[in-house]
């Protein structure tokens, strides 16, 4: 069993993106006894024998089929680090832009996030540059893209305690 193998030496695989990495252990020298250990390449948990996994279609990492770790978008295979390079916003953008398609003025934006007003109003600046808000007579109104994008990364950051945390204090969350 898996307690055999501890007990003998052991030696850590470090396996490239895309492969199955994990623990090697080796009975003795005539009689090697080989255990892999499929783990997932975001979160380094265990993915169990029977569960079954994602491989992104962008960097082929090994990861669990449910957020955070993995995603479907658009019928693609994601893991969460390629899902947050394709949609630059981080935490931060996230949050703001979680506030303004609820409607949560600036102000208390301001007192919540650190950065204060005028990085919020840069945000807000860079969401409607980059076409996932547009302002509207009563505030601003999420576009398709933006949808997309704030479905997507809702998946990620909704696991986030402190993200959930702060979607708590700006009302977002009841």
């Amino acid at each position: 069993m898996l307690e055999d193998i501890f007990r003998k030496e052991r030696r850590i695989v470090i396996a490239p993106p895309g492969e199955l990495g994990g623990i090697v252990g080796e009975t003795n020298l005539n009689d090697v006894e080989i255990k892999i250990i499929k783990l997932c390449e975001e979160c380094n948990v265990q993915l169990k024998a029977e569960e079954a996994f994602l491989k992104c279609s962008v960097c082929g990492k090994i990861v669990h089929p449910t957020p955070p770790c993995g995603l479907i978008v658009n019928g693609r295979s994601l893991c969460r680090s390629c899902v947050e390079k394709s949609f630059p916003l981080g935490k931060e953008g996230f949050l703001v832009l979680a506030g303004r398609i609820n409607g949560v003025p600036s102000g208390e934006m301001k007192s919540i996030l650190a950065d204060g007003h005028d990085h919020v109003e840069r945000i807000t600046e860079w969401l409607v540059s980059e076409g996932l808000l547009r302002k509207s007579l009563f505030g601003f109104k999420l576009t398709r893209l933006g949808y997309m994008v704030y479905s997507t990364l809702w998946q990620i950051y909704s696991f986030d305690p402190d993200v959930v945390y702060v979607l708590a204090k700006l009302g977002v969350l009841k």
